[in-house]
């Protein structure tokens, strides 16, 4: 009936700014989604949330100096509520400083510090994890070399306490032997130590490819296995823009179980 729709009748809405100029950003938003929100197309993560987001960002450019070409100096806040006001989890991110220099390569340093309050246990990695107040901080270290180089990489080393004392290295390296095709090898490898259960080792390698047969057409591809699930994960996806601002996607994703 119609008094039945209207309540079952609920609306998510959300706003945001922005102000920029070459030198600076400054960016902020506020949605909300009801709880038990069921849209009639697609779908949503999570419901029954407030989030207000706030960005900004310094990157002056140095156009005198032949080895420097910018700086960037970021913070970025995401804070979570339920309808409520009850807040679920915040997350502070802060970057000091990331260098962009003359050669295109380029060295970064993050922290974050986030708090999360689930009100239910979980798990990470088969670790149970009680609910309530569980705050840590995040230190990302990070090398990228020229992207536009026929070989390029990454290195990156993360350090957290957030849940449990963990370390995180990453390393990738990108072959591109023509600009139509390009090939890749990343790794990493996370070490967690419970303070309730034995210590954690995660080993992930991947292989990308990427196939660009003209402006319009190309098929990205990547091969994944872990060392804690013991599969192999294959995705291939086909994008082709068969007329301006229209795509068309075919994705296949398999997995392959030890």
């Amino acid at each position: 009936n119609d008094a039945q729709i209207e309540s079952d009748f609920k609306i998510s809405y959300g706003a945001e700014t922005v102000f920029k100029s070459p030198e600076v950003t400054l960016y902020a938003a506020y949605s909300e989604v009801p709880d038990a929100f069921n849209p009639p197309l697609g779908y949503v993560m999570r419901d029954d949330f407030r989030k207000y987001h706030l960005f900004s960002s310094y990157a002056p450019r140095y156009e005198e100096v032949d080895w420097l070409m910018i700086s960037i100096h970021e913070y970025e806040l995401e804070l979570y509520t339920d309808t409520g006001n009850n807040m679920s989890d915040v997350t502070h991110t802060f970057t000091p400083v990331s260098l962009i220099f003359g050669s295109g390569d380029s060295i970064s340093y993050k922290v974050t510090r986030k708090s999360d309050r689930p009100d239910e246990a979980f798990t990470i990695l088969d670790t149970s994890l009680q609910p309530g107040k569980h705050d840590g901080t995040y230190h990302t270290f990070r090398f990228e070399s020229d992207s536009k180089r026929k070989i390029n990489g990454s290195l990156s080393y993360i350090q957290s306490s957030l849940y449990a004392p963990a370390t995180r290295y990453e390393a990738s390296l990108n072959f591109l032997p023509k600009k139509e095709l390009m090939f890749g090898l990343g790794y990493s490898n996370t070490s967690i130590k419970w303070n309730h259960a034995p210590e954690t080792e995660l080993q992930v390698l991947n292989a990308t490819s990427r196939i660009n047969f003209n402006p319009d057409l190309s098929i990205n591809n990547l091969l994944q296995y872990d060392n804690f699930s013991k599969s192999l994960g294959v995705n291939s996806r086909l994008q082709w823009e068969y007329k301006p601002g229209a795509k068309f996607y075919f994705v296949v994703n398999q997995s392959y179980f030890d």
